[in-house]
């Protein structure tokens, strides 16, 4: 893990949309992306919004659980290049993520409001605490 990223996204924004428009610049950048989420119905909901987020663009991507007790996710890549691990990791599970060895970089969106800024305070120490030094932006 050579990068965390935390987005403190406005009240006023939709997390998911945001999500959507955090991978879009990933997989244009050329990044392979992983994301995870805590169940099944988040993550049919966030492969509905990445189908419908802009009508003029084409995210490849696939629901899949590695393990049958692991947490759903959506896999984002050129699909030549749809393989686990992946470089970027898109973490809207409300844990910390397992094996961040596996990835290159780390994104976490937090939602304005108090009852998610704290774990999310826990998760940045956590991060500070394996050595890596996190961002922050402010997302308006």
């Amino acid at each position: 893990m050579e990068r965390v990223d935390f987005y403190l996204v406005a009240e006023n924004l939709n997390p998911h949309q945001f999500a959507c428009r955090l991978v879009n610049k990933a997989f244009n950048s050329g990044l392979t992306v992983r994301i995870e989420l805590d169940t099944a119905e988040q993550a049919q909901q966030l492969d509905k919004l990445l189908w419908e987020f802009l009508p003029d663009c084409f995210i490849p991507h696939d629901i899949g659980v590695d393990e049958p007790d692991s947490l759903p996710f959506i896999q984002v890549a050129d699909l030549q290049r749809l393989s686990s691990p992946a470089e970027m990791l898109l973490n809207l599970s409300s844990t910390v993520p397992e094996q961040l060895e596996r990835y290159q970089r780390i994104a976490e969106i937090v939602p304005d409001n108090p009852i998610d800024r704290q774990p999310m305070r826990d998760r940045f120490r956590h991060y500070r605490n394996l050595g890596c030094t996190p961002d922050y932006h402010p997302i308006n």
